[in-house]
């Protein structure tokens, strides 16, 4: 018995193109359902714009219509499991044979269990044998289902890749949009660059207006809007956004107060942003307190004088300190000092993640260091939601000044003798203390020379607020001649601790060096006026010359 080699060879043939025929029918006609199930997604999504919620449902009714073709085409095409008797039959139809083919392979087939004449089964199968080399198996077998099939992909293909090669951007949106679920937008004329306010983290003062800062590229648009809903009530409102009058890439508007959280979504010619949140948070309650280091010699009698935070009236060189409290966690303290019309800033920041209910600012290197003269300043903060105050603080460090001592002195008479020690009484003032008393003379002799010193006449232990004393001036000395002129003025240093005292000066005294007879008619003439003074006085009394 001949060998059937050349049969099952010839329907492994005919079984191979038959499955690549089935599968690639089945294979183009989901691809070209799947090309056009994306364009119509594509044009859908491009055309209303849809959020999330409208894409997912998209992106399931893709899939399913995907998943409804595999079932419907492809699965059954999978499922065929064709065997060489049924190819044989097919075989022997197209070739217009009787059934011998069918039998020779039944009767080729060792393990299947043979009934008849052994000699006539062999005979059959040598000549099946012998006239399959002259069969052609695959005649009738046609491509031209398949071919149709796949010209149909192809200009599905062409129609619906073509377009999204040639505009990747699209194409790259479409894919983010669609499978990611992202935020990605198609490209647009106007470009949105950048939202620079309400800032990125969505937070905004309760109670505030709120400022709308975009910034636009490419084709801008004369106006835009931002489309406005509360998160609470849903309600929708809008504003208007124009262009600033400095920058045309600028737009800007305002909604004037808010009290509710909202989603916002900005809308600049046909661009336009995916809706973003705008969560309200409190301003920070902010209280301010001076803490006056006054100079150690007057620290003893220094009493704090206005309010804590916003006015104190300190000694002249205190030292003032700034702390700073709040209701929330502060990120940084700004105190602003105005140093005769020139701000002096000083800034405290905490370090990154430690932010501070409380800070103590540190004045060293600031006029608040030795308050010398009146200082205005203004607190501002920010917190832990990066918000700060509507307004700064304002406050003002007043001072006292430690004013230069008073001084008066007096003498009997301005006529003495070369030799003589006429007394002078003084008496001074100041607000904490008399550190000194200098005695500064001046004398002018008679043939216009002149002649200075100074000498320190007093030195109270205790430094007195109030020091009275007499002093003797001795003339003996100086070896004076009649016609000399010397002129006494007094000095008092206050004490101000390690710091240089401030003097104050008298008014001059003035003695006139003369001789006995001198003298005498000096007494003579004070005598005069003395008479004329106390006529005076008497004559007031009795009502004389009325």
């Amino acid at each position: 018995m001949k060998n059937l080699t050349t049969v099952h060879q010839g329907l492994r043939r005919l079984r191979g193109f038959r499955a690549m025929v089935r599968l690639g029918s089945a294979g183009s006609v989901v691809v070209s359902v799947a090309l056009w199930t994306l364009a119509i997604a594509f044009l859908l999504d491009f055309w209303m714009r849809m959020g999330r919620l409208e894409r997912g449902i998209l992106l399931l009714a893709a899939l399913g219509m995907t998943a409804w073709m595999l079932a419907k085409h492809l699965a059954p095409a999978l499922r065929v499991r064709e065997n060489d008797l049924a190819l044989a039959l097919l075989v022997e139809r197209q070739q217009g044979l009787s059934s011998d083919l069918v039998a020779a392979l039944q009767f080729a087939d060792a393990g299947r269990r043979q009934f008849g004449s052994d000699g006539l089964r062999e005979a059959v199968v040598d000549c099946t044998a012998e006239a399959s080399a002259s069969l052609n198996f695959l005649e009738g077998f046609s491509r031209e289902r398949l071919a149709r099939r796949f010209a149909t992909m192809a200009i599905s293909a062409l129609v619906v890749v073509l377009p999204a090669v040639a505009f990747p951007r699209y194409s790259s949106a479409f894919l983010n949009r669609l499978f990611l679920l992202g935020k990605e937008h198609y490209p647009t004329r106007t470009v949105i660059e950048r939202i620079e306010s309400p800032p990125a983290d969505g937070k905004a003062p309760y109670g505030q207006p709120v400022d709308f800062r975009i910034r636009v590229a490419g084709e801008v648009p004369a106006k835009g809007r931002v489309q406005l809903r509360a998160l609470s009530s849903d309600l929708t409102t809008a504003i208007e956004l124009s262009p600033d009058p400095n920058d045309a890439n600028l737009f800007t508007g305002r909604l004037s107060r808010v009290l509710d959280d909202l989603s916002y979504t900005v809308h600049l010619g046909d661009a336009y942003t995916e809706p973003r949140e705008l969560r309200l948070v409190p301003l920070p309650l902010v209280k301010v307190a001076l803490e006056p280091t006054p100079p150690a010699y007057v620290a003893a009698t220094f009493r704090a004088a206005g309010e804590a935070g916003r006015q104190m009236l300190v000694p002249e060189g205190s030292r003032v300190g700034v702390i700073v409290s709040a209701d929330k966690k502060l990120k940084s303290v700004t105190v602003t000092v105005d140093d005769k019309g020139k701000p002096c800033v000083l800034r405290r920041a905490m370090k990154e993640g430690d932010p501070r209910r409380s800070v103590k600012l540190d004045p060293t290197g600031t006029p608040l260091e030795r308050v010398t003269e009146s200082l205005r300043f203004k607190v501002q903060v920010v917190d832990e939601d990066n918000m700060s105050l509507e307004r700064p603080i304002s406050g003002i460090v007043q001072v006292s000044p430690d004013r230069a001592p008073r001084i008066a002195g007096a003498a009997v008479s301005r006529y003495v003798l070369p030799t003589a020690s006429p007394m002078i009484m003084l008496t001074a003032i100041d607000d904490y203390g008399i550190s000194k008393v200098v005695l500064h003379q001046s004398i002018r002799h008679a043939d216009a020379n002149q002649t200075q010193s100074s000498v320190t006449i007093a030195t109270p232990e205790k430094r007195p607020t109030k020091f009275s004393m007499w002093h003797q001036l001795k003339l003996a000395p100086l070896k004076l001649a009649k016609g000399d002129r010397v002129t006494v003025t007094l000095e008092a240093i206050d004490y101000r601790g390690l710091l240089p005292g401030r003097g104050g000066r008298s008014d001059p005294i003035t003695f006139l060096v003369t001789d006995r007879q001198g003298l005498l008619e000096a007494m003579q003439k004070l005598d005069e006026r003395m008479i004329e003074k106390l006529d005076e006085i008497i004559r007031a009394q009795l009502g004389i010359g009325d």
